[in-house]
């Protein structure tokens, strides 16, 4: 590993991803890609691997104030044969659901407007800030991390510097071909949880899902983004 410098941060990177950043730095935001071979490993018990087509580099603040208008316009009964089919939602009475939903949607959309505000305050984001880095729109990179003394994340110096763990890139999701099936871990989350969670699928159905593909040495085969490819033999080497 070598050091760089990502904006106003210095840390080390391999040569790959150095290279892999450049490419990706200079292909055009709002594009349609590809990866194959992928293996998403967030909630997954047994892994799947996947083919997925998507637009690339997208910007977030233009798709959080979609967010937002799309969270406003929500009402109950937009989601109401939703939450009858989940058996801990549909033990509750319709006034505490009601309530739910509400408390749970002006979260969401508080959420988006403090990020909107460049607000960076409370945990989630300082964790986000403190592990993840951006590169450009649409292109961050995942810092190594162990856990400190105070139970949090915190990135692992080398010399004193950070050091790449994953590249990440944003995506809209158009096409995913399942090339082998996964199991899914489940998860016995709460009623505030559960409705989170629809209101949120919501916003996937409307196509306003924002995704980030985490690119690194065994978790895909190759990228196609704007004419160029990322292979991951040999730790992301490139291909014309």
């Amino acid at each position: 590993m070598i050091l760089t410098r990502i904006n106003e941060t210095i840390l080390y990177a391999t040569m790959e991803q150095i290279a892999a950043l450049a490419i990706l730095k200079d292909t055009r935001k709002g594009g349609v890609a590809s990866v194959q071979g992928y293996v998403p490993s967030t909630n997954w018990i047994d892994k799947p691997v996947q083919n997925i087509q998507f637009i690339s580099r997208i910007n977030t603040e233009r798709l959080y104030k979609r967010h937002i208008e799309a969270l406003n316009a929500l009402s109950y009964g937009d989601i109401a044969d939703t939450i009858a089919k989940d058996d801990k939602l549909a033990a509750m009475t319709h006034t505490d659901l009601l309530a739910l939903f509400e408390s749970r949607r002006d979260m969401e959309v508080a959420s988006k407007e403090k990020t909107l505000s460049g607000d960076r305050s409370g945990a989630h984001r300082a964790g986000h800030d403190r592990c993840y880095l951006s590169v450009d729109t649409g292109i961050k990179v995942n810092l190594m991390t162990s856990k400190g003394d105070d139970g949090l994340q915190h990135p692992v110096l080398s010399n004193g510097y950070p050091m790449i763990a994953t590249i990440m890139v944003s995506a809209f999701f158009l096409k995913v071909t399942t090339v082998k099936e996964g199991t899914r871990k489940t998860v016995n989350s709460g009623a505030p949880v559960r409705m989170s969670n629809i209101i949120k699928s919501v916003l996937n159905q409307a196509g306003l899902n924002l995704k980030m593909l985490s690119l690194k040495a065994d978790n895909f085969d190759r990228l196609t983004i704007d004419k160029n490819v990322i292979v991951a033999d040999d730790y992301l080497s490139m291909v014309a």
